[in-house]
Formats: structure tokens, C-alpha cells, sequence
């Protein structure tokens, strides 16, 4: 029997039973949202950490740029093409068309739970964040940005990191899940970051 990203609590649980072995899988990447104002959260970070979310939010604006929540149902369209810009920045070969696709299974799944935390300028759609809303978590899904108008902007920051914060409330969300990864960004914004374990029930490892 395996059993893939247990947490930590789970692993210590499951460690005391017979015949289980435990191995270090990866972490898990979360941000908890204050019950203070953004204003109040950003000023109780560290200097360091403080200063890197002023940056974001100072170019965000300095870039022009307006941040929004919108459902995804009503920005899908436009979101699609953002979204392949990004896959195939990344070695993918997706179209526009195939994006929407798959963003309309979603919305279609989801319904009001599929939100866009959203950039524009002068009401066109430069970037977004896809999350999904579930038992009090957003968990964050997809990106897309429009490259070109959003260099220098830290619009994937902000929009990543700081938006679901800002409007948490909002959205009714009290943690966001950032994925199972941990990079220097996810640190140095504020991510809290947690193991995850595997566990192997009478199974023995290669000698």
C-alpha cells in the first residue's frame, strides 16, 4: 500500500503502525490569510519580505495596471490566449482554442468557484490568475500573461501572491494553496512551506 502526500501530522499518525516506512516526498506551499488589512499584513512581514511586496505593488501601478476578481465564466474568452502564451513559454504547443476548452470544462465543474484575480489596462486583459474556491481555500491553478505589456510590471507577483490577500475577503478564502513546489519567490513573498511524506505499508526497499 502506498499513500503519496501525506502531511506531517498524517505521517507521524501513520508512523506508528508496524511495517510502515516513511519517505520525504516534496513540500506543499501555502499562504495564510491575516485577519488584519493588507496594510496591517504587509507592515508585520519582515523588512526584507516587506520590501519585496512594496516593490510588486509599486511597479503593478507604476505599469499602469488595475487589479480585479472576476469569474472566470465572464473572462474566459480573453483568459485562454493568456494562459497558452504561458504553457508553450514553457515547451508546450497549445492553442487558444484548445485553452478554452479545457478553462470551459472548469467553469463548467466550478461554476462560481472558478475566479480570475485579474490585470488590465485601459480594460483589456493582460494577465491572470486562475484559483479555484473550496472548504475556505483558493487553490491556485493556472496563469496567463500577455508578456509584452506586463514586462517590468510584476503583475505574476501580484497577482499570485498579494491579490488573493487583498481580497480575501472578498472571496470568502482564509488560506491559498500556491502548489507543490518551493522556489525562492514563494519563500521571499511570504509562503509558509510544509513536507509532505510518502508512505509505504509492508514494503520493503531496494537494499
Amino acid at each position: 500500500l502506498i499513500l503519496p502526500y501525506a502531511t506531517s501530522r498524517t505521517a507521524s499518525t501513520l508512523s506508528a503502525i508496524p511495517g510502515v516506512t516513511l519517505l520525504f516526498e516534496g513540500v506543499d506551499s501555502w499562504l495564510d490569510v491575516p485577519s488584519s488589512s493588507f496594510e496591517d499584513y504587509v507592515g508585520s512581514l519582515r523588512s526584507y519580505t516587506r520590501c519585496m511586496v512594496r516593490g510588486d505593488l509599486d511597479a503593478f501601478s507604476s505599469a499602469g495596471l488595475k487589479i480585479a476578481v472576476e469569474r472566470l465564466v465572464t473572462c474566459a474568452g480573453s483568459f485562454a490566449p493568456l494562459v497558452a502564451a504561458s504553457w508553450n513559454k514553457y515547451g508546450s504547443d497549445s492553442s487558444a482554442a484548445s485553452v478554452y476548452e479545457y478553462l470551459s470544462n472548469i467553469e463548467n465543474a466550478f461554476t462560481d468557484d472558478a475566479i480570475v484575480l485579474t490585470a488590465r489596462r485601459h480594460g483589456i486583459l493582460v494577465g491572470g490568475v486562475l484559483g479555484l474556491r473550496h472548504g475556505g481555500i483558493l487553490y491556485a491553478r493556472e496563469v496567463g500573461f500577455d508578456y509584452s505589456s506586463t514586462v517590468d510590471s510584476h503583475a505574476y507577483f501580484v497577482l499570485f501572491f498579494h491579490a488573493p490577500i487583498i481580497f480575501a475577503r472578498e472571496i470568502d478564502v482564509r488560506q491559498v494553496h500556491l502548489g507543490l513546489s518551493m522556489d525562492l519567490t514563494k519563500r521571499t513573498r511570504g509562503a509558509r512551506i510544509e513536507p509532505l511524506w510518502t508512505a509505504l505499508l509492508n514494503e520493503e526497499l531496494p537494499k
